[in-house]
C-alpha cells in the first residue's frame, strides 16, 4: 500500500494532512541506519522558531517536467493564510499555528485550523477543524496516553491509546522549520494524523539546495527536503516516498526550507506534493499573495 500525505484537496492542504492509498507492489524496509529523534530531542526544539502573521500561499498545480524555476508561480485554485503566535495557555507556554483556506476569488474561507504545540518540544496539544458550521475537535492526553477526536455538542468519540510521543503531521510544515538543515541530514521521528488518520515515521532529508524567490524579488538559499513516510501499528507496511520522476515531488511531499530566517516569514516557503503521474500540488509564497 501506498500513503499518500499532502495537498489531496485544496481546502486541506497544510490545514489537515489528507490521506489517501492504493495499491503498490513493494514497499522499502523501513531503514535501520538513521537517527531517530524522538519528541524532545535537542535538535528539535520549537523554542527556535519565531512567530508570523497571516502569510499568504498560494495553492495550485504543476506539471511534472521538471523543478519550477526561481520566482515561477502556480495559477492559484485557492490560498491560505498562515499564523504562528507565541501564547501561554493554563500556564503553559505554547505555539498556535493557524490557517485558514480560501477558494480563488473568494473572501470567506472554506475552511480553518488551529494545532496548539508545547513551545520547547512541539508536542501537539490541541487541534481543531472548522468548516461551515461542523467543527472538529482533537485532544492530545500524553499522561494518560490517549487521544480523541470529537465534535463539540455531539457524542464523544472513541479514544485512541498512544505508545509514544509524537508530532502532529498535520503541523508538519512547522517543526520542519525547527530542524537544524544541513546537507545529507535524514533522521526519523514519531508523528501522529488527527482524526483516526494512524501513526508514522516521518524521515526528511536533505536532498540538495537552491535559490528561491519568494515573490519579493529576492533570491534566498533554501534546503531542498524530502520527506518519506513509514506506517506504524495498523499502518504497518504502507509507505510513500517524498521524490518523483524528473526531480519533481513524490507522494510522500518536498519542501523548500529557507536557509536564513526572514523575520515576518515562516522557514517552509514552499510544499510540493505529488497528485498522480502527470500533476504535483505546489503550495508556495509567491509574488500577488
Amino acid at each position: 500500500m501506498m500513503m499518500r500525505i499532502g495537498n489531496t484537496a485544496f481546502v486541506a492542504a497544510m490545514a489537515a494532512l489528507v490521506l489517501t492509498t492504493e495499491a503498490e507492489a513493494q514497499s522499502p524496509p523501513l531503514p535501520t541506519d538513521v537517527p531517530v529523534w524522538m519528541v524532545g530531542h535537542p535538535q528539535l526544539d520549537g523554542r527556535s522558531l519565531e512567530p508570523y502573521s497571516d502569510v499568504r500561499f498560494a495553492m495550485g498545480r504543476a506539471g511534472k517536467e521538471g523543478p519550477l524555476a526561481v520566482g515561477e508561480s502556480v495559477q492559484a485554485a485557492a490560498h491560505q493564510a498562515m499564523s504562528l503566535t507565541a501564547e501561554t495557555r493554563d500556564g503553559r507556554d505554547v505555539w498556535v499555528r493557524s490557517a485558514a483556506t480560501y477558494r480563488a476569488g473568494e473572501t470567506e474561507p472554506v475552511v480553518t485550523a488551529e494545532i496548539v504545540m508545547d513551545r520547547a518540544t512541539l508536542a501537539p496539544i490541541e487541534a481543531r477543524i472548522r468548516q461551515g458550521e461542523a467543527e472538529r475537535v482533537t485532544e492530545y492526553d500524553w499522561g494518560a496516553h490517549r487521544v480523541r477526536t470529537y465534535n463539540p455538542g455531539g457524542n464523544e468519540g472513541p479514544a485512541d491509546s498512544l505508545d509514544l510521543l509524537a508530532l502532529e503531521a498535520g503541523a508538519h510544515e512547522t517543526w520542519m522549520a525547527a530542524i537544524p538543515w544541513r546537507d545529507g541530514l535524514r533522521v526519523m521521528i514519531p508523528s501522529l494524523l488527527a482524526g483516526g488518520g494512524g501513526k508514522w515515521w516521518a524521515v526528511p532529508h536533505v536532498v540538495g539546495s537552491e535559490p528561491i524567490d519568494v515573490g519579493d524579488g529576492v533570491r534566498r538559499d533554501a534546503w531542498v527536503v524530502e520527506m518519506d513516510w513509514w506506517g506504524m501499528g495498523s499502518e504497518q507496511g504502507v509507505y510513500t516516498p517524498g521524490g518523483g520522476v524528473n526531480d519533481t515531488a513524490g507522494s510522500g511531499g518536498k519542501y523548500w526550507v529557507l536557509k536564513d530566517r526572514v523575520a515576518g516569514l515562516p522557514r517552509v516557503v514552499r510544499v510540493r506534493t505529488e497528485v498522480d503521474a502527470t500533476a504535483d500540488n505546489v503550495v508556495q509564497i509567491q509574488e500577488g499573495m
